[in-house]
C-alpha cells in the first residue's frame, strides 16, 4: 500500500497536470475563434495632401486596410503620369543639388533625361572646376502635379526647397518650376523647366 505521503503527491500531481491541460485547451480555443471572428490586417502608409504640405515632419500616418481589399491597377495612361512626375521630380533635385566638389555632374547627369534641345542648353553650363570655399545645395521636391498632358508631350507642376550652404551659412529657397516633357521614341525626356523663387 502507498504512503499517505506518496498519495498526496499523486493526486497533487494529476491536479496540476488536469489545470494545465485545461488552460492550454482554453488558450487554443481562444485563438481559434479570434481568427474566426476577425479580419486579418496589414498596414500600409497613405499619405494625404496635409502630410505632403507637411513633408518635413517625420509622422507619417498609418491607417490599417483590411487584407484581401481590391486594389484596382493603375491605367497604363495613370501609369505614364506617374512616370512623367517622378522623371520632373529626379530631374530638379539633381538639377538643384550641386556642390563646388562634384565638378558639374548634376548637369552631366541630366544628358541621359533631356532632350537634344534643353541638353544643348544645358552643357553651356558646364565651366571650369570652382575653386574657393566649399558651397553646396540639396534639391527636394515636396508636390508635383500633371497639368497638361497629352499622349506625347506634358506639362508638370513642381515645388521644391533648396538647402545651400555657401561660406559656412545655410539657406533654404523655395522654387515653382514648370517641366515640360517630350515622348521621343517611346521615352519621355525633359524638354524645357523654369525655375522661378516663391
Amino acid at each position: 500500500m502507498l504512503s499517505l505521503r506518496t498519495r498526496l503527491f499523486i493526486i497533487i500531481s494529476v491536479f496540476v497536470l488536469l489545470v494545465l491541460g485545461i488552460s492550454i485547451a482554453l488558450l487554443i480555443s481562444r485563438k481559434q475563434k479570434d481568427g474566426e471572428t476577425t479580419t486579418p490586417t496589414s498596414t500600409v502608409n497613405i499619405i494625404g495632401t496635409e502630410q505632403i504640405q507637411n513633408f518635413n515632419n517625420s509622422q507619417t500616418p498609418i491607417r490599417e486596410v483590411p487584407a484581401g481589399t481590391p486594389i484596382k491597377p493603375a491605367t497604363s495612361e495613370e501609369a505614364e503620369k506617374n512616370t512623367v512626375k517622378n522623371l520632373a521630380r529626379i530631374f530638379l533635385e539633381r538639377y538643384g543639388s550641386y556642390s563646388t566638389d562634384s565638378n558639374y555632374d548634376n548637369i552631366r547627369d541630366l544628358q541621359s533625361l533631356s532632350t537634344p534641345n534643353l541638353w544643348m542648353t544645358l552643357q553651356t553650363r558646364i565651366g571650369r572646376p570652382q575653386t574657393g570655399d566649399y558651397a553646396g545645395s540639396l534639391a527636394r521636391v515636396y508636390t508635383s502635379e500633371v497639368k497638361e498632358w497629352s499622349k506625347d508631350i506634358s506639362k508638370v507642376s513642381v515645388r521644391l526647397t533648396q538647402d545651400t550652404e555657401k561660406n559656412g551659412e545655410a539657406a533654404e529657397v523655395r522654387y515653382d518650376s514648370d517641366v515640360t516633357l517630350k515622348k521621343i521614341n517611346g521615352e519621355w525626356l525633359v524638354d524645357a523647366f523654369t525655375w522661378v523663387k516663391q
